[in-house]
């Protein structure tokens, strides 16, 4: 009798974790867009201080914002998807040009962001393991609370 109650002791337990796992998961994948959001906005170039857009890009990341399935940061910039994509019409000239082609990606990027901002970091191991950490250790503390 006693082994029946620590058995179901122990279902009643695991379901009440799963039932705020998906709360949990919630919280992590915010936890992560920060983090993602951070990253990105360290690796977004700026031009240099002569230049009439200086520090407009880096500066227009919007807010997170919570969309279907989870969350999302833009930049309005309409230059953000030509420096994300490797839209440049062409490779510069001269001594030390402005754009050249990417290196793991098709396409013609600033020489400040070759093959993109965003995509970079979602190709390095490192800063995946570090989002990994992050959701992981953010959905454990969310669950250990009683």
């Amino acid at each position: 009798m006693i082994e029946r109650q620590v058995q179901i002791d122990g279902v009643q337990q695991a379901l009440e974790v799963f039932q705020r796992l998906p709360d949990a998961v919630l919280v992590a994948t915010r936890m992560v867009t920060e983090r993602m959001k951070l990253l990105t906005e360290g690796a977004t170039p700026v031009g240099p201080p002569s230049s009439l857009h200086s520090g407009t890009l880096k500066h227009s990341w919007g807010r997170i914002e919570s969309v279907s399935g989870g969350f999302s940061f833009t930049n309005p910039q309409l230059y953000a998807g030509i420096l994300e994509e490797g839209l440049y019409p062409r490779v510069g000239r001269g001594p030390e040009p402005r754009t050249a082609p990417g290196i793991r990606r098709p396409g013609i990027f600033s020489r400040q962001a070759i093959d993109g901002i965003v995509w970079p970091i979602l190709e390095d191991a490192a800063s995946l393991s570090g989002l990994a950490r992050v959701a992981v250790d953010q959905i454990l503390k969310e669950l250990s609370h009683a």
